[in-house]
Parts: C-alpha cells; sequence; structure tokens
C-alpha cells in the first residue's frame, strides 16, 4: 500500500448481539458512506453465502474481539449475566473501503451508517474518524441498538403474539447452543385497541413450545380488535423496538409506523 493511502474496515455489531450479517433484516440495503476534505465515497457491504455474523466465545482476545460484550440474564432474580465476547474471522462481514488518499494533517472525518428496519425507518448513525497522515489502516466497530420485531397472525382462540430478535436477527430461546439472549432478558407489551375505542393492556410471555423467538398472550374480544401496539425492551442493553400491527377480524396487515 501507499504510504500515502489508507483503508477502512467497518464492522456493525448489533448491540448486545452479532454482527449484522446473513440473518440481519434487509440486509442487502444496509449502507456506509464516509467523508472527509478528499472526498466521499460509499464502503461495500456485501453479504453472500460465504460470509458470517462472527464467532461468540467466554475468551476475549485483545484487538480481535469487540469491546461490547454479548450477556445472557440469568432466570433467577440478582443473578449476575453470562459474558460473551464477539469476534471477527476471515469470512465475518464488513465494510470496506478503497483505497483512499490520507490528508496532509489531522483531520476529523465522518462515517454514516444507514441500517433498514421492518417498521419502514431506518436507523442512522454517525461516526467520527481521526485520520492520521501516519496510520494506515482504520478498524471500527460500530454498535447498532434496536430490536426487531415482527407482528404475528392472531388466532381464533384470541391468541396475539410478535417475534422479538436483536438486530443481527439472533433469536430468543432457552437450552439451545445459540441461545445467549434470554426471554427472562425481556418485558413484551401490548396495548390492544378495539373498534368499540377501547384499548386493553397486556404483557407478553415467551411462548416455550415452539422456543423460537415469539411472545404471545391471551386476549378478549379477539374479534373487534382493530389494532395491536408491540412494544419490547431488553433490560440489559436498554435495547427497544415498536410495532404496529392492524387488524380487520382475523385478517391481518402489518403495517408499521
Amino acid at each position: 500500500m501507499d504510504s500515502n493511502n489508507a483503508h477502512l474496515f467497518v464492522y456493525l455489531q448489533a448491540l448486545g448481539g452479532k454482527f449484522l450479517g446473513t440473518n440481519a433484516y434487509n440486509n442487502n440495503e444496509i449502507e456506509i458512506s464516509f467523508e472527509y476534505s478528499g472526498g466521499s465515497f460509499k464502503l461495500p457491504y456485501q453479504v453472500i453465502a460465504s460470509t458470517n455474523d462472527g464467532n461468540i466465545s467466554p475468551v476475549f482476545t485483545p484487538g480481535c474481539s469487540t469491546p461490547m460484550p454479548i450477556l445472557t440474564a440469568g432466570t433467577e432474580a440478582g443473578q449476575n449475566p453470562t459474558v460473551n465476547y464477539l469476534t471477527a474471522n476471515p469470512n465475518t462481514i464488513m465494510g470496506l473501503s478503497p483505497s483512499f488518499a490520507l490528508p496532509a494533517t489531522n483531520e476529523l472525518a465522518t462515517l454514516t451508517i444507514t441500517v433498514p428496519t421492518p417498521s419502514g425507518k431506518n436507523t442512522h448513525l454517525q461516526q467520527s474518524v481521526w485520520l492520521l497522515p501516519e496510520q494506515q489502516v482504520y478498524k471500527l466497530t460500530i454498535a447498532v441498538p434496536g430490536l426487531l420485531l415482527a407482528p404475528n397472525t392472531p388466532t381464533l382462540s384470541g391468541t396475539i403474539s410478535v417475534y422479538i430478535k436483536m438486530m443481527c436477527g439472533c433469536k430468543v430461546s432457552t437450552g439451545l447452543p445459540t441461545s445467549f439472549w434470554s426471554p427472562a432478558d425481556f418485558i413484551v407489551n401490548a396495548n390492544v385497541f378495539h373498534t368499540d375505542g377501547t384499548m386493553q393492556q397486556y404483557p407478553l410471555e415467551f411462548d416455550t413450545e415452539t422456543n423460537d423467538s415469539l411472545f404471545v398472550v391471551q386476549v378478549q374480544n379477539v374479534s373487534t380488535i382493530s389494532a395491536v401496539h408491540f412494544y419490547a425492551q431488553q433490560m440489559s442493553t436498554g435495547n427497544y423496538g415498536a410495532v404496529i400491527q392492524l387488524v380487520k377480524k382475523v385478517n391481518v396487515k402489518n403495517q408499521y409506523p
């Protein structure tokens, strides 16, 4: 590499989760751009079959593992969480810049990230990058906060439900090798609106039967539901997500604010 040129490596890590890769929502629409005195350009973020979203391990490797841990909540009150760390490997997805000319003096550049969500509203993040004429390689890990919520169709029996996932698409489960995100760490609620103008609030519980990121609750007067507002929070990270589901009897059309 020319001593006057540099490369920028950007990893997008779901806050409290894995890198945004093959399981992330609409990963083909993730955008990363960079702007400084020498111009602006985009960093390709291409998710293909051979890429992965990183390795989880209890061992922290300086210079390789991300500084943001993955916390698995205990099931008992006051129990400390299990701590793991995320590490990239040669096939982990990342944004890689073209070679760009370094400025002659120190300069503060701007990295802009756009991440799509099911709500229809993109998450926009900005990160400053301190460019030095003596440094040719820049490696950044950007935390992407939030939760992915996807409503599930109500049934005639009166059950409403919603899927809760991390921004990386990682699922909430128990007792599996991939159960790093415990149901005990999530609070999920729903405001159920009826055609007569009334509203009822319900806390949702994790569906242990499917063990697949689904939170459910039995509701009253399902035939008169006009809309359901789902809300979820992950206590260990502060991650938050919300979604609106419009309902006409038991036929469902998803609409997001």
